[in-house]
């Protein structure tokens, strides 16, 4: 996947949930292209929020934002970084 289409997927999606442990933040963002029950799956280490993977996913196990909504706007910014800084 290229710098340019992981872009896109931030800046036409949103956060639909994520996941704290394992070393890992997993970020679920859905963009109104994918059915229900799919969504992009960004995999970042939660030491410096480094990119690792993104693939799309089709689940039943959703994250939910209501695990801490005080990270919300963390992993908002973290997205939109990897916009504005290129840190793809």
């Amino acid at each position: 996947m290229t710098p340019e289409e992981i872009k896109h997927i931030i800046q036409t999606g949103k956060l639909s949930g994520y996941n704290i442990g394992g070393g890992f933040l997993q970020v679920q963002w859905t963009t109104p292209d994918l059915d229900d029950g799919m969504f992009w799956l960004f995999k970042f280490t939660s030491a410096d929020n480094k990119l690792v993977s993104v693939s799309m996913i089709t689940t039943r196990y959703v994250f939910r934002r209501i695990q801490a909504r005080k990270y919300v706007p963390v992993i908002e910014g973290i997205m939109n970084d990897l916009i504005t800084l290129n840190n793809i």
